[in-house]
């Protein structure tokens, strides 16, 4: 975030909670970025389109643990999709199916801050994330319930024709 904060005004909202939750106040402390990053903690599901349409890009920074387990697909991905807004994304697991680097998002190595940084100053430039956001709505629109039923109803039909 001090990289990003060099480049622009930005803040950094992150939503939800985790095991890692206190040890990352803490380093925003000792970084004196406490204007800059706010923790909003667990959301309800209704309150999260607000919370995209006031965001700039969506940040999924998924891992791989020592274990070798990812995320699939995260739903947040379409989801912020849906609202318009592109993504910056570890390049794991099912995430490279839906964000499609330097179209509607951007995908980076995990567990790599400097990329991640490098990116998200990229797309917070309108230029670069105004392109990208018509994309990404493009894109959930692909994976809206409606156009799959359509897609398995033309399936079955095709399957079981006499």
């Amino acid at each position: 975030m001090r990289h990003v904060r060099a480049a622009c005004d930005a803040q950094l909202l992150i939503a939800g909670t985790g095991g890692l939750q206190r040890a990352l106040e803490r380093e925003v402390q000792a970084l004196s970025l406490n204007d800059h990053i706010r923790f909003l903690g667990p959301l309800p599901h209704d309150q999260l389109a607000d919370l995209y349409n006031t965001c700039d890009v969506v940040v999924v920074p998924s891992i791989v643990t020592d274990l070798g387990e990812t995320e699939g697909m995260p739903t947040v991905i379409l989801e912020a999709m849906a609202a318009g807004r592109p993504v910056v994304a570890s390049d794991v697991g099912g995430i490279s199916d839906v964000v499609v680097d330097s179209q509607n998002g951007f995908l980076v190595p995990h567990k790599d801050p400097h990329a991640l940084a490098d990116r998200l100053v990229r797309v917070l430039n309108p230029d670069v994330s105004a392109p990208m956001g018509d994309h990404a709505r493009k894109t959930a629109h692909q994976y809206d319930w409606q156009q799959i039923g359509q897609v398995y109803d033309g399936m079955i039909r095709t399957l079981v024709r006499p």
